[in-house]
């Protein structure tokens, strides 16, 4: 997903960095361009129902390590919300940006295309620019969660050497 979301943004970025190009000439005579497929699902969405099991049965509570027991809560009860709220965001923001008016989407193709046009719009290239400063804050998002779901794992694997 953070490879998928790294993808986008560079895509987007050199767009846009095509768009600032001084010779338009170059823009007109390149056809079209592949940024993305669309349909596909860019952003996390975690699952807790086990975590919220756990917690309701009080087997959290039973957790002898307290770091631990502090980076389970913390990864389920404040980075998997966050990351849900951010992955919100960063869908609305792509929904913004207005492809279909536009004649960005490809329907035969199934394909979101860039049509070349769009690139000397200054307007769209503005779109793309607010869609890919939040695409990066949700990378940064996405590598903390990373982190922590690691370290998580690690502690777990350790507890259970222990306590099992």
């Amino acid at each position: 997903m953070i490879d998928i979301q790294n993808s986008r943004f560079n895509a987007i970025k050199d767009l846009i960095d095509f768009s600032n190009s001084p010779n338009v000439k170059t823009i007109i005579e390149n056809d079209s361009m592949k940024a993305s497929q669309g349909g596909r699902n860019f952003t996390f969405f975690p699952v807790v129902g086990s975590y919220k099991a756990a917690s309701n049965t009080g087997l959290i509570d039973n957790i002898k390590d307290e770091q631990l027991k502090n980076n389970i809560l913390n990864l389920y009860e404040h980075l998997y919300v966050r990351i849900n709220y951010n992955g919100e965001i960063n869908d609305n923001r792509y929904e913004m940006v207005d492809w279909e008016s536009r004649n960005y989407i490809d329907y035969t193709k199934k394909e979101l295309v860039f049509d070349k046009r769009g690139l000397l719009d200054k307007d769209f290239v503005n779109q793309l620019g607010f869609l890919n400063r939040f695409v990066r804050v949700y990378i940064g998002r996405c590598d903390d969660t990373k982190l922590a779901i690691e370290t998580t794992l690690k502690e777990i694997n350790n507890y259970l050497m222990v306590y099992d």
